[in-house]
């Protein structure tokens, strides 16, 4: 899938611009002709889209007026290479439109690509937030939490997490940071499961014997494995990520606040019995869950 519509009635400097893009990780289309700008628009979904205001025919203004209409490409940023900061005729859309970027020549290519940088990734460099990895995640979850106590844990649905939400009263997160990545993991554990998981992994018979520093180097050591098998993924998708050591935290009432902006996924996980179900439903902080919240930059 194309990320950048490059329209450019200039052979050379269209070659030259489609291979820089191409060596900073993006997939472009190049057109030469107003033909082929639009049959790309009318069948393809693009990032951005970059012209040259003095294109002939006034395709500037078809372009602004082609994607503002577009099902396909209404969020696409529009780039505009001008000779002056702002051409009159586009005076008024660049005011109301901030979709609408104007760049000034002279120029160069790398600060082209940096422009664009500046408004969208390239795919490698892109976390594929709603798909891969909460795909990962849930995987990764349910094999390790399963390990140690079976077939019969349920997963619940990923939720969207409300920011301020009470977590505990066992907690362990790690943190990621990278050249392109930074967020955190963290699972919170109901007492009665993370006791079930120490019975497993420590071969004892009654979890009301571990203390809550036990019970902590417990959930740290599912965090630690589940962050590695994440980490795992992000790499495979083009990152470069590491994770910190898990923290713990234990107590009642606990509230986390996540450094990353963006929405907080989360997993709930537990054993069926009446209500669970239901609660799973309602998506509540209170069950046993693992939480996530990455930013990409």
């Amino acid at each position: 899938m194309p990320d950048i519509l490059v329209i450019d009635n200039d052979e050379d400097r269209l070659e030259v611009f489609v291979q820089r893009l191409a060596t900073a990780g993006f997939v472009s289309v190049a057109a030469r002709v107003a033909a082929t700008a639009f049959d790309e628009l009318a069948h393809h979904s693009f990032s951005a889209i970059v012209i040259d205001v003095n294109f002939p025919g006034n395709l500037v203004d078809r372009i602004i007026s082609t994607v503002a209409s577009s099902q396909l490409n209404g969020e696409a940023v529009i780039f505009i290479i001008s000779g002056i900061p702002y051409p009159h005729s586009l005076r008024h859309v660049v005011i109301k439109n901030y979709k609408i970027k104007v760049l000034s020549e002279p120029i160069s290519v790398d600060d082209r690509v940096k422009a664009l940088k500046s408004k969208i990734s390239p795919p490698d460099q892109r976390l594929d937030y709603d798909g891969g990895i909460n795909a990962a995640l849930q995987s990764s979850v349910s094999e390790v939490i399963k390990f140690y106590l079976g077939d019969e844990l349920v997963l619940g649905d990923i939720k969207i997490k409300p920011t301020n939400e009470k977590i505990g009263p066992i907690v362990s997160f790690a943190r990621f940071t990278g050249r392109n990545i930074f967020g955190t993991l963290l699972f919170s554990f109901e007492r009665n499961l993370i006791e079930k998981v120490g019975c497993r992994m420590l071969k004892e018979k009654d979890g009301s014997i571990f203390d809550d520093e036990i019970l902590s180097d417990i959930a740290n050591e599912i965090c630690n494995q589940v962050s590695g098998k994440t980490r795992n993924f992000l790499i495979d998708s083009g990152m470069d990520v590491e994770i910190s050591l898990p923290n713990k935290m234990t107590g009642e009432n606990l509230i986390f606040v996540h450094p990353a902006s963006n929405k907080i996924g989360m997993i709930p996980f537990g054993f069926p019995r009446k209500g669970l179900i239901a609660r799973f439903g309602w998506g509540s902080a209170r069950n046993s869950h693992v939480e996530y919240c990455f930013d990409s930059v």
